[in-house]
């Protein structure tokens, strides 16, 4: 095996290596090796509110190689709870397509120096690959940043890595009634001998499905349909042609089978809490879902938060009747739950399996309110405002009020074939692929019945930046260009006139 250093840079020549955004710079305060490194805040402390980066300005050439490695040392000390980043992305094609290969964030790791190495196996075959630092922060709190420094890319004629795998797994555990198709490119240049996705459902006995290339490095998963309100998790397999029969495994993802009805768009504008300790007083919050058919409910997923200074009470669990618009009788008897948001993972749903109350909940239609009360301290969550959806209440201990401007991140889970507003029927999820995407994603969609369809992206001020009409819609796939819009989050929304689905676009270029 013969290996070849194709690029290195220890920083003490100056920074003609690299294309610097904002205040990426050379600083001698830390090094690796003396006297130079690379880091996004020379100055201290680095700015809130960034999004800036630091690319090699050159690329490799790594087309007659079986393999490579991205090699550096490095220091951090970046904001955790999933607030500020520092991403290391490589691209095979000058820039226009950005592939992440690792995360960096938390508090207090500026001691001890540390080497880092990522696979380049999925760019081998290409003569232009590069590699940047992009540092990412919101605008809450500020520390010292990240620091680089001895930073390589070596080559082997030997196929040492595993396939590289692209997918973009459900958000929210957000899934469909009927079949679920995965969808993932696999990138290897000895070529994919096996792509296999291995799930369960409800933790029982593990299946295993064999891939269809559909085209040139894009593979489908076929899930068989499940009962609704069930967990499926899951990871994608592969391996390459290689003499090595090198294997890859994507983390374990998760969705919950059924029909998922929701009115926010999943943005985080603020964080509210409720309970008796809360500065508002307020007890209680609720979400007004509507049924226009009948149903069961089987599911509900409540958007939790929480850091070091934003601890969590358990909460007593409600689904309400109507009462003249607002929340009235419980439905069900109200049970406790323990939100799921940890120090780690700041804001997740917190799932609800709602399978003990099937009497209670089956045949239900028109409107209720899914929500929670707070008997003791404090419980927070998410919310996105100024709202989309308008459909959020809260208990000030006495009477319930409505809340228009601001949309909680409540969801229910169904059985039946019921619409809301933010749904279509349909047998499998319209899907965004490549999602975060730099350049262009692809809209594919599968109906049960001919449709004629609108669609419209917003961006994050809820204004339209691009429109398109399909007639007599069935299935396809819409190709969106992406190269005129800003880094951020949009939402698409298709729509029939009738009914609506949105999903969430994360552009990063």
């Amino acid at each position: 095996m013969a290996q070849t250093v194709e690029f290195s840079d220890d920083f003490e020549s100056g920074t003609t290596n690299w294309v610097l955004e904002g205040a990426w710079g050379l600083t001698t305060a830390q090094s690796n090796s003396p006297s130079n490194s690379l880091t996004d805040s020379p100055g201290g402390d680095h700015l809130p509110n960034l999004n800036i980066s630091a690319t090699m300005s050159a690329g490799v050439d790594l087309s007659a190689v079986q393999d490579a490695v991205v090699k550096f040392w490095a220091i951090y000390d970046i904001e955790g709870g999933n607030f500020d980043y520092c991403y290391v992305e490589a691209t095979g094609d000058a820039g226009d397509t950005w592939i992440n290969l690792a995360t960096f964030l938390g508090e207090g790791n500026l001691t001890p120096w540390v080497e880092y190495s990522y696979s380049l196996g999925g760019f081998v075959g290409n003569d232009d690959v590069r590699v940047r630092f992009r540092f990412f922060a919101d605008g809450g709190y500020e520390v010292d940043g990240f620091y680089v420094d001895d930073f390589s890319i070596e080559s082997s004629n030997v196929d040492n890595s595993a396939p590289l795998i692209l997918h973009t797994p459900p958000e929210f555990y957000e899934s469909s009634l009927g079949d679920v198709t995965m969808v993932a490119d696999l990138i290897d240049i000895s070529g994919i001998a096996t792509a296999e996705l291995k799930y369960t459902a409800d933790g029982g006995m593990e299946q295993i499905i064999s891939g269809t290339n559909t085209s040139s490095d894009t593979w489908a998963f076929v899930i068989p349909a499940q009962a609704a309100g069930a967990q499926v998790d899951y990871i994608i397999e592969a391996s390459d042609n290689s003499t090595n029969a090198n294997i890859a495994a994507t983390d374990e993802y998760a969705y919950i089978a059924g029909n998922h009805i929701f009115y926010d768009n999943g943005l985080v504008d603020f964080v509210n809490s409720f309970g008796p300790a809360a500065e508002s007083l307020a007890l209680g919050c609720a979400v007004r879902v509507s049924l226009s058919g009948t149903t069961n409910i089987v599911y509900a997923l409540i958007r939790n938060y929480t850091d070091a200074n934003r601890p969590n009470d358990d909460f007593d669990f409600h689904i309400w009747a109507d009462n003249g618009g607002f929340p009235g009788a419980d439905v069900i008897t109200p049970f406790s739950v323990t939100p799921e948001a940890n120090l780690d993972v700041t804001s997740p749903m917190t799932r609800v399996d709602l399978s003990a109350y099937a009497a209670e909940l089956s045949g239900l239609t028109g409107d209720y309110f899914v929500g929670y009360t707070v008997p003791l301290g404090e419980t927070w969550l998410t919310q996105t405002n100024p709202a989309v959806g308008g459909r959020s209440f809260v208990f000030d201990g006495t009477a319930w009020l409505e809340n228009p401007a601001d949309d909680y991140h409540f969801r229910i889970v169904t059985a039946g074939e019921t619409t809301g507003i933010n749904e279509f029927e349909f047998k499998r999820a319209v899907q965004l692929y490549p999602n975060p995407a730099q350049s262009v994603t692809n809209l594919v969609y599968n109906f049960d019945e001919v449709a004629d369809l609108t669609i419209t992206m917003t961006n994050s001020m809820g204004q339209i930046v691009q429109q398109r009409n399909i007639n007599n819609a069935i299935s396809g796939v819409l190709e969106l260009d992406l190269n005129n819009l800003s880094v951020g989050v949009y939402i698409i929304q298709l729509t029939d006139g009738t009914n609506y689905l949105s999903k969430k676009l994360v552009v990063n270029k």
